[in-house]
C-alpha cells in the first residue's frame, strides 16, 4: 500500500491553476477522450477538525496507474489531502480536517491535469439540520452544513444608518436560496426615509461570487426592518457588512 503527501510549494502552483477555473465551483467530473478518468465516489464529505475523512476514487481506466495520480487541497489550512493505493485500479483520498469552513479538493492526473475531478470539504460545519452561533470577538459566526456567515452585532448601512441584528435565518423552500436579516433601525439625526445595507457572498476557494446591496425604505411603523438577499449558486460563505 502507497501514500502520497504532496509538496506545499507545488500544490500554490497548481491551486493556481486548478481553483481559479469556474468548474472547481461546483465540483464535477472531468475527463479527456481516450486518455481515462478519474472518479471520486461522493460529492462532499464533513469532517471536524483533527478528524480524517476517507473516499473511494476509481481510475481503472488511467494508462499510468497510481503514480500518475496526485491530489490537492483549495486551502491547507482547512483540509490536509493524501493519496492512498488500493487494489483493481482504485486509490483512497484521505481528507484531515484543519480549520473551519469550505473547500475543494482535486485528484488529477500528472500526465495531464485535464483528466481530474473534485470533492467538496466541508470542515467543522454544523451537522446535517442544525444550525450554530458562536461570538469571534466582536463578531458572531453563523454556521449551517454548507454556509458560515459572518457579521457584526450591528450592520451599517449608507449615511448613519446601523440596524441591530435580532434574527437571521436561510431559507431553502422555494428553490432558490435567501438569506434574510431581521432587526432594529437605529439613526442619528433626521431620516431620509431610505436605507442601504451590504451583504458579500464567497466561494469555496474564496472568491467574491458578488456583493449585492438591499435597498429600503423606512419602516411603516416602528422601527423593524427586514433585508433579504439572493445567495448565488456555489457560496459558502456569506460577510455581511
Amino acid at each position: 500500500m502507497k501514500e502520497k503527501i504532496f509538496d506545499k510549494k507545488w500544490n500554490v502552483l497548481l491551486m493556481t491553476a486548478f481553483f481559479a477555473a469556474a468548474l472547481l465551483l461546483s465540483a464535477v467530473h472531468v475527463n479527456a477522450a481516450g486518455q481515462g478518468s478519474i472518479d471520486i465516489r461522493k460529492d462532499a464529505v464533513a469532517v471536524k477538525i483533527g478528524e480524517t475523512a476517507s473516499v473511494e476514487v476509481c481510475y481503472s481506466d488511467v494508462t499510468g496507474g497510481f503514480s500518475d495520480l496526485a491530489a490537492i487541497s483549495g486551502d491547507e489550512s482547512l483540509a490536509a489531502v493524501s493519496l492512498t493505493e488500493k487494489e483493481d485500479g482504485k486509490a483512497v483520498v484521505n481528507v484531515a480536517g484543519a480549520g473551519m469552513g469550505t473547500t475543494v479538493v482535486a485528484v488529477y492526473r500528472i500526465s495531464n491535469p485535464n483528466i481530474v475531478d473534485y470533492l467538496t470539504v466541508r470542515c467543522n460545519m454544523a451537522e446535517k439540520g442544525e444550525v450554530y452561533t458562536v461570538q469571534e470577538g466582536e463578531e458572531l459566526l453563523t454556521m449551517y452544513e454548507d454556509i458560515l456567515i459572518y457579521y457584526g452585532y450591528t450592520m451599517k448601512g449608507n449615511a448613519s444608518d446601523q440596524l441591530a441584528v435580532n434574527a437571521l435565518t436561510i431559507e431553502r423552500s422555494t428553490g432558490i436560496d435567501s438569506l434574510h436579516v431581521k432587526g432594529t433601525l437605529m439613526q442619528e439625526g433626521e431620516s431620509s426615509g431610505f436605507h442601504t445595507f451590504y451583504a458579500s457572498f464567497y466561494d469555496a476557494a474564496g472568491k467574491l461570487l458578488e456583493r449585492q446591496a438591499y435597498y429600503s425604505r423606512d419602516p411603516v411603523s416602528g422601527s423593524t426592518l427586514e433585508l433579504k438577499w439572493y445567495i448565488p449558486e456555489g457560496c459558502t460563505k456569506i460577510v455581511l457588512e
